[in-house]
């Protein structure tokens, strides 16, 4: 279904979410069996002392599962069709801000960088989860944008 697979100029990180969708899918259907036997075995979805119900937990991992199973075939269509990765998965984000820069102009580089030093500024001191991502997401920007300024278009 993706030929593009065999091709040496395909990304290691696009081929390993072939990996990644088989095991999702797989973990996908024994979550499903799981769940059919307990909901055969008890209809009951809430919990009486507030604890996290089995059948609610093991319905949140089936899901997840399965739209990390649909993502990747998303993400293995568009790079299928397009040459490009969509950066649905985590697993590709990286990939997909490296794209991005190789695309811009030493004018637009220099533009970024500033913005990425500009916005991991602002969370500087991360408190949470999304704080933390975003200062991960620009400090790679920044330094991204360096490295290809300093190879790409060193004078």
């Amino acid at each position: 279904e993706y030929p593009f697979l065999r091709e040496e100029s395909t990304p290691q990180e696009l081929k390993a979410l072939v990996t990644d969708k088989i095991t999702a899918w797989y973990d996908f259907a024994e979550k499903h069996e799981k769940l059919a036997k307990m909901v055969e075995n008890s209809g009951n979805t809430i919990s009486e002392n507030g604890e996290p119900n089995p059948l609610a937990v093991l319905c949140k991992e089936a899901i997840d599962k399965f739209q990390l199973n649909a993502d990747i075939k998303k993400e293995l269509d568009f790079y299928n069709e397009k040459g490009k990765v969509l950066g649905i998965v985590p697993q590709l984000k990286f990939l997909k801000i490296d794209q991005e820069l190789d695309e811009m102009s030493e004018a637009q580089l220099v533009e970024h960088r500033m913005a990425a030093q500009k916005n991991k500024n602002k969370v500087k001191n991360p408190k949470n989860d999304s704080e933390k991502s975003r200062f991960k997401n620009w400090s790679y920007r920044e330094k991204k944008a360096t490295e290809l300024l300093d190879t790409k278009f060193k004078k």
